[in-house]
């Protein structure tokens, strides 16, 4: 590759930096305020000064809590009494034909707490990846967070109950749950930003960086920002303008592409806002196209990862290819946004949830390889995320919509080998826990926005005051950083 091609091809990202691409475009992205990221500019100091990449799996509908549940007899005694027809026995699954608990323990001596993974969590899937979960769980390399959900302060039960602190907006709600666990708390009444958006503000305000977030959903409000973009490709390739291509492309395809930008400088200077605009990221989306494009073939080295095929395996094989192409596409840091969907189980819940858990625990464990391959495995950290956790007892053949719930993180620096969180809580007490009785939900112990702010501060080397910028209502809790991360 030559200087010169490099160069340009910098210029062109850079140029298409507050792009949001291909038909995903924020209006308040081009019009609104940057009070926000003037405040988080001013609070930040550096950048990491190696590779880094942050990669959300987003469980749309909600995980329910068979993927890890205690083993003890104490506690397995309640939440077999709480789960019903959907406990899982201790020694065999329904089909009877394997144990159903993968052992795995958190802690050491007086303080070791005993659990169980789902079946599903340590099955290798086309021989991809380490044998899942369970092997990455034993390995150090991936840890769970425990009853973890929305919450702007600190809550236990009764606090819930009687609405004697601040509560997040409409809890069980798809989609206001969803909004609020990816935008990163609820700011001034709305959801504008995400706390992806806000890095990626803050970072290219500060250096005028390449687009920092790539989705392989489309538009979503974690990776939104006031002044940045959010590039959006398929779950199998970047996007490509087809018939359009400016590079290798034939002789209609370059009359085709020369008279669409005719049509848009037609319309750069228009009395409309909205056509201007329109026409700036017609512009620049196709220009960030070629880019993305001529520099991933520049460094397609081949992984030889086997990769689960599956909807979730082939977007993670993408990521991977990606994060493998960060040199020809002048990335020295990038966060991903996938989605895996089919959560929201109100039927068919122990079937589908297996299915469910074995896709996601073959195709991160996949991605877990690859970036050992590529070496990459303490610069990567991939952690889930979903609406909200499901109710403890059923509701006809599956479970409901719920509140605390089980997520995962994976990655070299993870200090896995854990369970983080107060967990399990089915006893009601007093009422200062976490457990309620109507519909058995947990009330989380741990904010989304702690998890987040931990994933952010190895991500930017953010101080203590920059996080509390990109998450207003995380001062409100103990800790921001909960040491998952060395």
């Amino acid at each position: 590759m030559s200087h010169q091609k490099k160069t340009s091809r910098r210029t062109f990202l850079k140029q298409c930096a507050a792009l949001n691409t291909l038909g995903y475009s924020s209006i308040y992205s081009a019009i609104g305020g940057l009070g926000l990221t003037s405040q988080m500019a001013k609070a930040q100091t550096s950048r990491p000064n190696q590779y880094r990449a942050i990669v959300c799996v987003y469980l749309t509908g909600g995980n329910d809590l068979n993927m890890l549940i205690p083993t003890d007899e104490d506690n397995y005694n309640l939440y077999s009494q709480l789960r019903g027809s959907f406990a899982l026995d201790r020694s065999n699954n329904p089909s009877g034909n394997r144990d159903v608990f993968l052992p795995i323990s958190s802690g050491s001596g007086g303080s070791q707490r005993n659990f169980g993974l789902h079946p599903a969590c340590g099955i290798n899937t086309n021989n991809a990846g380490s044998g899942g979960f369970k092997d990455l769980y034993d390995d150090g390399n991936l840890a769970f967070i425990a009853n973890t959900g929305s919450l702007l302060e600190p809550t236990t039960a009764n606090q819930f109950r009687s609405e004697s602190v601040n509560l997040p907006p409409s809890i069980g709600n798809h989609l206001i749950q969803k909004d609020f666990v990816r935008a990163g708390s609820f700011v001034n009444g709305s959801y504008n930003t995400g706390w992806a958006g806000r890095i990626a503000d803050l970072f290219q305000i500060q250096q005028g960086g390449t687009p920092l977030n790539m989705t392989l959903l489309g538009d979503n409000i974690w990776q939104r920002g006031e002044a940045s973009s959010t590039y959006s490709m398929s779950g199998a390739s970047v996007r490509q303008p087809v018939g359009y291509r400016a590079t290798g492309s034939t002789a209609a395809e370059s009359l085709r592409r020369s008279v669409l930008d005719d049509v848009n400088n037609l319309s750069r200077d228009d009395r409309n806002l909205f056509i201007r605009e329109y026409a700036r990221i017609a512009e620049q989306s196709f220009n960030l196209s070629d880019a993305l494009r001529d520099g991933a073939q520049d460094q397609a080295i081949q992984l030889n990862t086997v990769f689960p095929s599956t909807v979730l395996g082939n977007q993670m094989r993408s990521v991977a290819q990606l994060i493998n192409a960060r040199n020809g596409l002048d990335m020295d840091q990038q966060i991903f946004y996938l989605d895996s969907g089919g959560w929201d189980m109100h039927q068919g819940l122990l079937a589908n949830h297996a299915s469910n858990l074995e896709e996601l625990s073959a195709a991160m464990a996949a991605f877990y390889a690859a970036t050992v391959e590529m070496g990459l495995e303490n610069q990567v950290l991939t952690f889930t995320n979903s609406d909200f956790g499901r109710t403890l007892q059923p509701n006809n053949n599956g479970s409901d919509h719920g509140w605390g719930g089980t997520q995962v993180v994976m990655g070299g620096r993870v200090n896995g080998g854990q369970v983080y969180g107060e967990f399990p809580m089915f006893e009601e007490g007093d009422g200062n826990g976490q457990f309620r009785d109507f519909r058995t939900i947990m009330v989380p112990s741990i904010a989304t926005d702690q998890v987040s702010s931990t994933i952010a501060k190895w991500f930017g080397d953010f101080s203590d005051s920059t996080l509390n910028e990109i998450f207003p209502n995380v001062g409100s809790f103990n800790s921001i950083d909960l040491g998952f991360i060395s």
